[in-house]
């Protein structure tokens, strides 16, 4: 996530971004590199307006909101006697829980 703040920055500001300035910025901050980490994001960014990169993000966010609001078949019931009682160990298990007492 820095990696992509460090780009939004230098986007704004007018600043050329390659691994030399990103690595003076982050330096100048305190913060921690990790070389190939930032390798690869500049690779993947590299001749890209933030136009370009935002619409590519959008892109995707959409197809994971797509992909993870899918259903699911619903479960198999099963056996009326397991799940009586699997119902009942659940319910037991409930009163027995108190949210405070990880306080």
């Amino acid at each position: 996530m820095e990696y992509v703040a460090a780009y939004v920055m230098f986007d704004k500001v007018g600043k050329e971004l390659n691994e030399r300035s990103m690595t003076e910025l982050f330096n100048e901050i305190g913060a921690e590199i990790e070389p190939e980490t930032m390798r690869l994001f500049l690779s993947k960014v590299s001749g890209k307006s933030m136009d370009e990169v935002m619409s590519k993000g959008k892109e995707l966010m959409a197809s994971l909101a797509i992909s993870s609001s899918q259903k699911s078949e619903p479960a198999q019931p099963a056996d009326t006697a397991e799940s009586t009682q699997a119902t009942e160990n659940k319910e037991e298990e409930d009163e027995d829980f108190d949210i405070f007492a990880a306080f």
